[in-house]
């Protein structure tokens, strides 16, 4: 399969052999973090700097301000996740397998606290409080990967189910694995047992891709006897 891409602006990406690239990478650490905390509207550049233990104008210096600190923020947490956790599995995987390795990058994007890619949360931000870079991000980022998805679930869906139930397989999908995310305070108080460690996230993820295995495989008949 065709490897998976970004398309941000190389110039906002952090350069692994440019001058300053440590001060580059605690303003990147220090900004995920403040992100992530505030959103980038009430994100104070002032904390960024002050965590990363840098000047005030090493922002600008760097990405030319706050937006394109954002930018490449943005950009290197994707770059990672994509690295680290792409959507396609090998080619020679059978169809149940290509549904789990899907659940399974998925989830670890969204919820593994070891994850060092923050896109998923950062995504979740963007999602429910669009900022300027939102088109950026959809374009660039969120499209490609739907795009990527869909394809894997048209392939275990078949060619008779419409593309607007695809589409919604896959935000059903999507939506399993985002309650553990959003939902970890909640979850870990009313069920005590569902562990969100690495072995608790691999149970989640054959639970996941159990559950939709079967969804997806009555989908599939309900549309082929239509056919008929």
């Amino acid at each position: 399969m065709k490897p998976e891409t970004t398309m941000f602006d190389p110039s906002s990406a952090p350069g692994k052999n440019s001058n300053g690239e440590e001060s580059r990478q605690a303003l990147l650490q220090a900004a995920t973090d403040e992100f992530l905390a505030m959103g980038y509207p009430a994100a104070r550049v002032q904390s960024i700097t002050r965590n990363a233990g840098l000047g005030l104008s090493a922002i600008n210096y760097h990405f030319g301000g706050k937006e394109g600190l954002y930018r490449a923020v943005l950009s290197h947490h994707a770059e990672l996740a994509i690295a680290r956790l792409p959507l396609n599995a090998p080619d020679e995987v059978e169809p149940k397998a290509q549904l789990h390795w899907l659940v399974n990058a998925l989830l670890h994007r969204l919820s593994d606290p070891a994850n060092p890619s923050r896109i998923g949360p950062l995504l979740l931000r963007e999602m429910m409080n669009p900022t300027a870079v939102f088109d950026l991000l959809f374009e660039r980022f969120a499209s490609q990967q739907f795009r990527i998805a869909t394809a894997i679930l048209r392939t275990l869906l078949g060619e008779q189910v419409p593309e607007r139930v695809v589409a919604q397989s896959l935000f059903s999908l999507f939506g399993q694995c985002v309650i553990y995310m959003t939902g970890r305070p909640m979850i870990e108080r009313l069920t005590p047992d569902i562990r969100l460690d690495e072995p608790g996230l691999q149970q989640i993820a054959d639970h996941i891709s159990e559950f939709s295995w079967a969804g997806i495989q009555a989908l599939r008949q309900r549309y082929q006897g239509e056919s008929r």
